[in-house]
């Protein structure tokens, strides 16, 4: 069966873990339809390590770049709603997923 999944990851002063997540999604044995990655307003080197990773992403990833901190959870619904996949999974930006999903 192929589920069509969206990924939300909204992530504030990440650039530390931020690919560590990311390469999480990658990894998993069902691939993600999309990776939606907010950032909320980070001022460390977020923004550049994530443009480093949507080269590198076996997945389409999408950045959203908050002009402002507006928090976790309406980051999360801001990513949310620019989802097209059938089902969205949030990942926060420091959690890793198993490679193996079921």
């Amino acid at each position: 069966m192929t589920l069509n999944v969206s990924v939300v990851i909204p992530v504030l002063n990440g650039e530390l873990t931020i690919d560590l997540a990311i390469r999480s999604v990658n990894d998993q044995t069902r691939p993600a339809t999309e990776i939606i990655v907010v950032d909320d307003a980070s001022t460390d080197a977020t923004a550049a390590v994530l443009s480093q990773l949507t080269q590198m992403s076996s997945t389409p990833m999408i950045i959203i770049a908050n002009p402002q901190n507006i928090g976790p959870g309406v980051s999360q619904n801001s990513g949310w709603s620019m989802a097209r996949g059938a089902l969205v999974s949030l990942l926060d930006a420091d959690d890793v997923w198993h490679p193996q999903n079921t």
